[in-house]
């Protein structure tokens, strides 16, 4: 397991299109960043993807990692209903559990206890929509064809449509 790509991103919310009803246009340049970060992490076909997000649980003395199988999250707080945009994503438990095993063989203070708050908030969210939604045919679908591979097809001919 290694790290094979890295990005730091911003995360306005007026990115997400029912959030910003238009002004989003204002923020171009981060919108075409952010579908090129998406681009970048298809072609790369990471196994797992990891978000350190401001917004999470913290604490002055311990790295919250979460916990469990998976999490969902949605922009209600910013005026969208959950069902007109919202997203579930899946956790590498495999993954956090080395992690966490890695931290304690460092003493280092970082584990899965503390959790607060299991939903997904806007800082992660917005990251992982232009990976989550298809680029190539715009769709918020996973990008993972039913073969298992990542969507690069071109625009209408999406195997994911």
């Amino acid at each position: 397991m290694s790290i094979i790509f890295g990005a730091m991103v911003p995360h306005p919310p007026l990115i997400i299109p029912q959030v910003g009803k238009g002004e989003e246009a204002g923020i171009a340049d981060t919108v075409n960043a952010y579908k090129e970060v998406g681009r970048k992490v298809a072609e790369l076909a990471p196994d797992t993807i990891v978000i350190s997000t401001p917004h999470s649980v913290m604490y002055y003395d311990y790295f919250h990692i979460s916990p469990g199988a998976s999490a969902s999250g949605s922009f209600s707080r910013f005026g969208v209903s959950p069902s007109d945009w919202s997203m579930t994503v899946d956790y590498d438990e495999a993954f956090v559990q080395k992690l966490c095993d890695y931290a304690d063989e460092l003493s280092f203070p970082a584990g899965v206890a503390g959790e607060r708050d299991a939903s997904l908030d806007h800082a992660t969210l917005i990251p992982l929509s232009p990976i989550i939604t298809c680029s190539a045919c715009s769709s918020r679908r996973p990008r993972w064809t039913l073969e298992g591979t990542w969507c690069t097809s071109p625009p209408g001919t999406c195997p994911t449509s």
